[in-house]
């Protein structure tokens, strides 16, 4: 051993090991403080994900301005004046079919209160029930002859309208009917339980009816009737019969089917009643009309019904 060397003992060799794994220890105990540092560093400051940009408008287009909604003030209810209470009251209309076989309508118009009076073409009191009673104030409509089930043996009468006609049969008959009864300002039908089923036929019906301006109201003889369907569908005023008033012709019977049809003018704040020209009808409606807003209804004619 030269001088000035120191020996390299067994207990330096181990010192000099221990070191290096000191050193190696140091090394990697940085290396994942670094790698826990940036991953705590990743998840503070999250990357955005990446969005379509919005589409631009271009620079001809303008975007429309929404206008701001006006407030509307309400003002405040006022009590109703004692006139107007009558008005309130639900309406019910009575129409009164088959006029113009009889001279029966001269009792009707006795009666002294708005009725409608269905007038049949082409029979011996047609013209004369119409004139009067619309100068009696009574609302005039005509009463359609339509082809019912089981026709011929049920007749509806002169002018009625048929399935088997053709458009143009079907509208100069139709036309003759209108022409046959003055002052009319609406039409309802005469039987029919067919004919209202028949889209075709109604719908060329009503079409003429829209022209003169003319209202309609469907008798409902048959369940199955398009006739109402038809004529909202067309823009016509129309409604359609609640209750047949003397189906029974038994005076105690057509009280009850009256007071059926007021409640349900009631229930649905209108109704429309028809009847016929019977004595037992009229005896009736004589009766009990002249104080029917007593039952909490207001009697009106048909057109005040439609819509």
């Amino acid at each position: 051993m030269r001088k000035g060397e120191k020996k390299n003992t067994p207990q330096k060799r181990k010192k000099k090991k221990n070191d290096n794994f000191k050193l190696l220890y140091f090394f990697l105990g940085v290396i994942l403080f670094l790698g826990l540092a940036i991953f705590f560093l990743s998840t503070l400051n999250p990357k955005k994900p990446k969005t379509k940009p919005l589409p631009t408008v271009a620079k001809t287009e303008k975007m429309p301005l929404l206008k701001p909604l006006k407030m509307v003030e309400v003002p405040p209810e006022e009590p109703e004046p004692e006139d107007k209470v009558i008005s309130g009251l639900p309406t019910l209309a009575i129409i009164i079919d088959d006029i113009g076989n009889n001279a029966r309508f001269k009792e009707l118009i006795g009666i002294g209160v708005p009725l409608t009076l269905a007038v049949m073409p082409f029979t011996p009191y047609a013209k004369e029930a119409a004139i009067s009673g619309s100068s009696s104030g009574l609302e005039i409509i005509l009463h359609l002859p339509m082809e019912p089930r089981r026709y011929p043996a049920n007749n509806p009468g002169k002018g009625a309208l048929l399935t088997i006609m053709d458009k143009s049969t079907l509208i100069n008959q139709l036309k003759a009917d209108l022409e046959a009864v003055p002052n009319i300002t609406g039409v309802n039908n005469h039987m029919g339980s067919k004919f209202t089923e028949y889209a075709d036929g109604m719908h060329h019906v009503l079409g003429e009816l829209k022209k003169r301006g003319l209202f309609f109201i469907d008798s409902k003889t048959s369940t199955k009737s398009v006739a109402l369907y038809h004529a909202r569908a067309m823009g016509i005023k129309t409604a359609e019969r609640s209750i047949f008033l003397d189906n029974n012709q038994a005076e105690d019977a057509i009280v009850k089917q009256l007071d059926k049809a007021i409640e349900a003018a009631k229930t649905k704040g209108r109704a429309i009643a028809i009847g016929h020209p019977y004595r037992e009808t009229v005896k009736v409606l004589k009766n009990i009309l002249p104080t029917i807003e007593g039952k909490g209804v207001r009697l009106v004619t048909a057109s005040e019904i439609v819509n």
